[in-house]
């Protein structure tokens, strides 16, 4: 009898094992696949009630994730679009440039994603959304006295000041990762990407901030899960 339960015990303990691991490995795949780029990946919601939750918690970050995601590609898709015929357009007649500066402003009002333009080291423009992501009133970001390093953590100012910089000279370099702060001193995960263009008749670098914090946080929530397969896993092999 003492053996019957003894292997009683053990079945028992190796199925409440895998019930625990199980929903774990899937977080744990979840969240390889967030942090390659799969957006699309979704998780059964299965196991205990906070496992579960989680699961729940991360399906419907990366819904939300996705979504911002193809709306953001859609409104640089169509920035790059009206970039690349802006100049060809002032060539051709004044008319034609002054439609396309109000489709431009249109555009770049209605981005999800901040936008400025920089010219000559100094804040000429931002749009609706830097305003609300950085809480600084549009008058203060605008005046002569307003430093750019401000809005980015001093752990990258000098590099988002140096791709800005280049971008306004007309060179090419690739988006990088900064580390913006707001009005609250909140630290922001940002993507910085940028072009030259011509902005009221002179070179000018137009900047665009894709607000990562968000996706961010998810990732380092679900990095936990990692820790709690890993002792489930251990669960399981002592049993």
């Amino acid at each position: 009898l003492g053996a019957l339960l003894a292997v009683v015990a053990v079945l028992c303990g190796r199925w409440l094992a895998r019930r625990i691991t199980a929903p774990l490995q899937n977080l744990a795949r979840g969240t390889e696949a967030l942090a390659g780029g799969d957006l699309q990946h979704r998780i059964p919601v299965s196991g205990a009630k906070e496992l579960s939750d989680l699961a729940q918690a991360f399906n419907t970050m990366s819904d939300r994730l996705q979504e911002k995601a193809c709306e953001s590609q859609v409104f640089q898709d169509a920035l790059e679009r009206l970039n690349a015929t802006l100049e060809h357009q002032v060539q051709e007649r004044t008319h034609a440039l002054e439609e396309s500066t109000v489709q431009y402003k249109s555009l770049v009002e209605s981005s999800p994603d901040s936008i400025l333009i920089v010219q000559d080291g100094k804040v000429r423009f931002i749009n609706r959304a830097f305003a609300e992501t950085f809480g600084i009133p549009e008058a203060e970001i605008l005046h002569p006295d307003f430093r750019l390093s401000r809005i980015f953590d001093p752990s990258s100012a000098a590099l988002a000041g140096g791709r800005i910089a280049a971008w306004e000279r007309g060179e090419s370099p690739g988006p990088a990762e900064v580390l913006g702060q707001d009005a609250q001193k909140r630290t922001r995960h940002l993507e910085l990407r940028g072009s030259r263009i011509e902005y009221q008749g002179r070179p000018a670098a137009e900047c665009l901030l894709v607000d990562m914090t968000e996706s961010k946080r998810l990732r380092e929530r679900l990095s936990e899960t990692e820790k709690l397969r890993a002792l489930g896993e251990l669960a399981s092999g002592v049993a």
